[in-house]
């Protein structure tokens, strides 16, 4: 008899073959592929992973001080629409010990010249949702690999645009979630992909993000895009 486990694992992987097949189920907003899939793609070792980050309001600086522990990682370069925020998280690389990182500011697309360095290898993208996919796909034609913010991308046409790119240029294009690799969902999944929460028969849960401090939190209604909750009954897009 096929054990529950198997079926399981039976199922989604037809499941996920399906997905993988070409479909008309396309949105209009997405474009005719031109490039062979991603999944499994194997980018070349970067000896230093080089990044500049493009974002600086409400999760970018955490972002620029994480990756300033990393090892083999360095940030080159930061940008935000304010320079005191550049300024700020620039000073916050220094006091970490490392080199101070040039700064970009002043416009909505001087952006831009942060992908266009040659000594960039790896964007992270940290803005207002909206600006979100128009700056991926602009680093990725600039040929770097790019680490998205939550939600990544406002339509399925957008996420369509991010996948297309990255098949076309052959980079990786990740979505970052600060609840996905953290120690406590690493040591769960662990424990269940060895066996030592025996065999997992059912799973439930639930997510509650409470925003409604932001509301009145001036910097931080600016930074992040809240009338999106006008349009979703009071709920968050989630950010």
């Amino acid at each position: 008899m096929t054990k529950r486990r198997d079926f399981l694992r039976l199922a989604s992987g037809t499941g996920l073959a399906a997905l993988m097949q070409p479909s008309g189920r396309r949105t209009s907003e997405a474009a005719t592929r031109d490039g062979r899939s991603v999944m499994g793609l194997r980018a070349a070792a970067l000896e230093e992973v080089r990044v500049g980050v493009i974002g600086l309001g409400k999760r970018g600086p955490g972002a620029v001080r994480r990756l300033c522990r990393i090892p083999k990682t360095k940030v080159v370069a930061v940008c935000d629409g304010y320079e005191n925020r550049a300024a700020k998280s620039a000073a916050g690389v220094v006091e970490d010990g490392r080199a101070k990182p040039d700064m970009y500011f002043g416009s909505d697309e001087v952006y831009r010249k942060l992908c266009e360095r040659p000594d960039v290898n790896l964007v992270y993208v940290c803005p207002p949702w909206e600006w979100q996919v128009p700056m991926a796909l602009y680093a990725m034609q600039c040929r770097k690999h790019v680490c998205v913010e939550v939600p990544v991308a406002m339509t399925v046409g957008g996420c369509w645009r991010l996948v297309e790119m990255a098949e076309k240029t052959r980079l990786r294009c990740m979505m970052l979630e600060n609840c996905c690799y953290g120690e406590d969902e690493l040591l769960a999944l662990s424990l269940a992909r060895n066996g030592l929460l025996g065999e997992l028969v059912h799973g439930d849960c639930g997510y509650i993000h409470e925003l409604r401090a932001g509301l009145t939190d001036g910097p931080y209604y600016r930074d992040y895009p809240f009338e999106y909750f006008k349009v979703h009954a009071g709920n968050s897009f989630y950010q």
